[in-house]
């Protein structure tokens, strides 16, 4: 199944035939699977997922509800979403959320600085500050990262591993 993000909706498609999965009126921006097969969905003002109805069709269900303070659900929108094996990431301009399914937990970290790039990479999960470097996720906190000082005042625009066998 090739899942795609799109104005208002989820696009499914089985290799024959493209489905339309509605989403409440907002733009979907991410999509990533996790290793359940569970789509989840991040978008303006909206993080959720994709769960089977009665009928066995995927259907939109809100995260939002999981936000301790009504504070935490004022953000724009989700440029990314991560499925780790730590919980699912949804990073926004300035909020880094993760949505820990089993717990039924969603934990907000909030820096004051502008999130940029992230990625996982061996379990772990980093996140671009360009004011102070690369940052990593520990428990539920942003702390900088081996080395990460000096990718202060970088752009990073993409993050491939290499395994070397020399």
């Amino acid at each position: 199944m090739i899942y795609a993000a799109n104005n208002g909706c989820v696009l499914e498609y089985d290799g024959k035939d493209w489905r339309i999965i509605q989403v409440p009126k907002f733009v979907v921006r991410s999509l990533d699977i996790d290793r359940n097969g569970t789509v989840y969905v991040g978008g303006t003002k909206e993080i959720g997922y994709l769960a089977p109805d009665e009928k066995g069709n995927l259907r939109y269900k809100s995260l939002i509800n999981f936000f301790k303070e009504e504070k935490q659900r004022e953000f724009k929108s989700v440029f990314e979403t991560h499925c780790t094996p730590k919980g699912i990431y949804f990073r926004t301009q300035w909020h880094l959320f993760r949505w820990e399914n089993d717990r039924n937990k969603m934990t907000v970290i909030t820096p004051g600085l502008k999130l940029k790039k992230p990625f996982c990479w061996k379990s772990q999960y980093y996140v671009h500050i360009r004011e102070k470097g690369l940052m990593i996720v520990q428990g539920d906190r942003l702390h900088l990262a081996p080395g990460g000082d000096r990718l202060t005042d970088k752009k990073i625009y993409f993050v491939a591993s290499h395994d070397s066998k020399d």
